[in-house]
This record gives structure tokens, sequence and C-alpha cells, in this order.
């Protein structure tokens, strides 16, 4: 796993002995004795995320109780007169004491009400934690946990060493909150998706390193999420063929299932590109059809909607732009559609569908420009026999 920066690794151990000092002073509560260290580090995890996020304790009654903490982001801290009742963007965290499950039937009750009125909600006991969020269905569901000690006996034998706990969890641990931190936080730059998919791969390699050669239970539906799937249909419920093999019709159905009804955010890819792939049929073809007509452009021309990459960029700007109705696609893709004459309609249409869009043109076109790059210089091309461009789109939520 990636090293943590040498600050975080400091305010992870000043956690670990701030606590091992409070419970062994013998004067402690459970719960409430432990506030000051665990604000400490969700503040010292918040400062390094942009925007800034900050905790505010003893969260004032908004209409669900009082939640022990308000995770707010900087931009919500104006000049002049505060803002009263303020929601916090990032959500509320519920504390319990370590020796308390976080999942009993009280304290579900409470997250239940917290999480319906801020909407995402971190429970923690100190030694565990856990973010509740909503699920498709307006309930509650988990999704994601850290687990730094199984027991609070475990959790008090291991703060015992502070600096030898840190060097252990230190790095899983401010992963897991810099990820829990920035739940609801936009992903303006491409950078912010690098550093949210690359947290994501250490905790997954971490996952698989700590469990060693112990086997692997994808039992009942636990599966891979990584579905064998033709990624141009499938999108909008319709009949389908029967298969001839039973398995791979289970895996046509599951990867449907995610298409229709997940939530998806980003579309990576590099798609196919073939001038000459003939007419789409049926789903396929519909793809292609949204970007024939212009309103205030000249009409399209010529066969380059039939090109294989147009299906793709079409099936993305669907589904984020129109279903999710925010996220991110970006796509390696060939040049033409930035100024062919069959494109107009496509490229109009990104113009509404998008808030932002970025091109990284590789200078790959060798019919148009050869070695020349756009403002006339003498340059390199990327690449000799393709026309390549890298596109990221991005689609925010109405305000």
């Amino acid at each position: 796993m990636k090293q943590v920066n040498t600050k975080l690794a400091i305010a992870v151990e000043t956690y670990f002995a701030d606590l091992a000092r409070i419970y062994a002073s013998g004067g402690a509560t459970g719960e409430r004795s432990s506030y000051g260290p665990l604000a400490n580090l969700f503040n010292a995890v918040g400062a390094t995320l942009k925007p800034k996020v900050f905790c505010v304790g003893e969260l004032a009654d908004q209409g669900a109780g009082h939640p022990d903490f308000g995770l707010y982001a900087a931009h919500q801290v104006q000049r002049g007169r505060p803002r009263q009742g303020q929601v916090p963007e990032r959500g509320v965290v519920e504390v319990k004491p370590p020796d308390e499950d976080t999942g009993g039937t009280v304290i579900r009750e409470q997250v239940v009400r917290y999480r319906r009125r801020y909407d995402v909600v971190m429970v923690t006991n100190l030694r565990a934690f856990a973010l509740v969020v909503p699920d498709d269905t307006g309930g509650e569901r988990t999704l994601g946990t850290f687990v730094l000690a199984a027991s609070a006996d475990e959790f008090a034998r291991k703060l015992e060493k502070p600096r030898a706990f840190a060097g252990e969890a230190a790095a899983g641990l401010v992963e897991y909150l810099a990820r829990a931190l920035s739940h609801r936080a936009a992903l303006a730059e491409p950078k912010d998706l690098a550093w949210l998919l690359a947290s994501y791969a250490r905790d997954g390699l971490a996952r698989v390193e700590a469990a060693g050669d112990a086997p692997l239970a994808d039992t009942g539906d636990e599966r891979p999420g990584v579905f064998l799937t033709n990624a141009l249909t499938g999108w909008e419920p319709r009949t389908t063929k029967p298969l001839p093999f039973p398995e791979l019709e289970e895996e046509r159905d599951r990867a449907e299932k995610v298409k229709q009804e997940t939530p998806i955010l980003v579309i990576l890819g590099n798609p196919p590109y073939n001038g000459f792939a003939g007419m789409a049929v049926d789903e396929e073809r519909a793809l292609s059809d949204a970007y024939r007509t212009t309103r205030r452009v000249r009409k399209p021309e010529g066969q380059g909607l039939n090109d294989l990459y147009v299906r793709f960029f079409r099936m993305a700007e669907r589904r984020i732009a129109e279903k999710t109705g925010q996220g991110v696609v970006c796509f390696i893709s060939n040049y033409s559609w930035l100024d062919g004459l069959s494109f107009t309609g496509m490229r109009e249409r990104y113009l509404e569908a998008f808030d932002a869009i970025r091109i990284d043109c590789l200078n790959g076109d060798k019919y148009k420009t050869g070695k020349v790059a756009p403002d006339g210089s003498h340059r390199t091309r990327a690449f000799s026999r393709r026309k390549v461009t890298r596109s990221v789109f991005r689609s925010a939520p109405p305000s």
C-alpha cells in the first residue's frame, strides 16, 4: 500500500496515543471523552482535501436529534453573518464506545434518522468505521467499512503501542477517511477521479495481501463487479432472446441489472474505430440516430456516423448526462468527430449535454496535419497510423 505522508502518519499516531492516555486515566467515558482525538483526526485528513473539510462537534438539532459531529466543506464558511441551521455538506458522524456494537437496533434507528436528514452518516466506535448512504429504494446501505481491531480488548492492546499501531494502520485509515469525507464532493477534475480510483485500488490490494493464501468466498450473490457483456446494448428494459448457454444468459442478466439500475458516474474506454462497420441495427441503430438531426447547425453529411466509436460515445453520453445526471466520460478516440461534416449534430449535442469538455489532441491525423500541430509548428505525431484524441466530458447535477 502507498505510504501515508508524514503529517497524516503523525495524526494517526496522535489519535491512538491520545485515546490510550484518556482510557488509562480511569476517569473517561467510553464515548464523549474520545471526541477531541477523533475531531483532530478528521480535521487532519480533511485539511488535505480540496475543498478542505472540517468537523463541528455537538451539532445542533436540525430535526433529527444531535449528531456527534457535522462534516462541513470549507466553502460553506461565509463572511458576515453565519448561515444558521446550514446542513453539513459531507454528512454527520455518530460515535459509540469501543465495546458497543455499531449495528445494534437502537443505534440503527438513530442512524436511519440521521441518514434521512443528512444523507450520509459515518458510524464509528473508534476501532471501526462505516459509511451509511442511501440505497436505490430510499433506504440505507453501508458503502464501505474500515476495521482497526476486531474487539475492544484487541483495540486496547494495540493502543499500548501507538507508533507501531500507526505504522500498521495509518495508510489504510487515512485512505478510507479521505474517501469518506469526499463522498459527496463533485469530481471536478480528472485528477480527482484518478485519485479516487487509485485509492480504491490500493485498498483492494491491501485486502488481497492481508488475505494471503486464504480461500476466496464468490458464495450467494457475491462476485467481482466485472461482466462479460456488449457495452452498447442492454441499457434499457426490453425482451431479450435466449442464449445457447445458461451461464451466458446469467452473465447477461447480471450485467443488464447493473446497466439499468445502478447509478454509474464514470465511463472510461478506448472505443473501436471502424469507418466501414456498416449500418447498425436494432438498439445500436438508435444510438447513432441521436446525432442525425440538428437544430442550429447544418445537417450531418456523409457516412461518418456509422463508425463504431460514435455508438460508444452516444451510449456514454446517454447514461451519464441523461440518466445519472452527473459524472465523467473519458474516451480515447479518433479525430474525425472534431471537425468532420458527419458530426455536426454530435458536436451540437455535447455542447448542450455537458458542463465541461476537455480534449487532448495528440496530433495523430496523418491525412490532415501530418507533422504540423494546430498552431502551425512542426512536431512529431504521437501515433503514425491513427487519428487520435483523448476526450473528457463532465456533467454535473443541476443546482
